[in-house]
Order: structure tokens, then sequence, then C-alpha cells
């Protein structure tokens, strides 16, 4: 919000120049105090504006960043389910192995 300040000789008038709103109309002492609280409220305003617009990225980051840790979450997961599931599958085919070897043992003994 921009404040414009018209001085004349008996009073000041501050004006919003995007609304064109007369926001104050007083005499020569206290407008120097009104137009300073004015300008110092405006820019008040623009630094809560940008200060939420901070914490709005901050609250994005956050979400993005939760998200992304609970997806790694779910793959680690299923790493270790399918590590589980080879480590099982080469037991079983070192017994298969160890089977294999034993037959084709006895089977050699007894055609000998």
């Amino acid at each position: 919000m921009l404040l414009l300040a018209v001085f004349t000789k008996r009073y000041v008038e501050v004006t919003c120049s995007k609304c064109a709103i007369t926001l104050c109309r007083c005499n020569m002492l206290c407008a120097r105090q009104t137009f300073c609280r004015l300008q110092m409220a405006s820019v008040g305003k623009e630094y809560q504006h940008e200060k939420e617009s901070l914490v709005m990225r901050y609250v994005e980051a956050e979400h993005s960043n939760n998200e992304l840790a609970e997806r790694l979450q779910k793959a680690e997961a299923q790493l270790s389910h399918w590590t589980k599931e080879r480590d099982v599958a080469l037991g079983k085919w070192k017994v298969l192995k160890e089977e294999k070897a034993k037959l084709s043992d006895l089977c050699d003994s007894k055609v000998v």
C-alpha cells in the first residue's frame, strides 16, 4: 500500500494510492505521527504477508519431505522382503543341489 500525503496550509491529507480513499485528515502537528503510523502499518502488513508466504513454502517443503521419507521407508521394506525371499530361495537351491549330489553318488555307486 503506497500512501500519498498532501500538505496544505492548515491540514495534511493522507490518501491510499491504490484505492484513492482518504485515510486521515488532520492538522500539521499530528500529521507526521499519523503518516508514520500508517507507513509502519503498511510495512507491517507487507512483512506479515511475506512471513505467511515463507511459512507456506516451509509447510509445502515439509509435506514433500514427509512424502519422500514415506516412499523411502516403503522401498526399504520391499527391498528387505525381497532379500528374505532371495535368501529362502538360495537355501532351497542349496538343499536341492545337495540332494542331487547325494542321488547322483547313490546312482553311481549302484551302477558300479
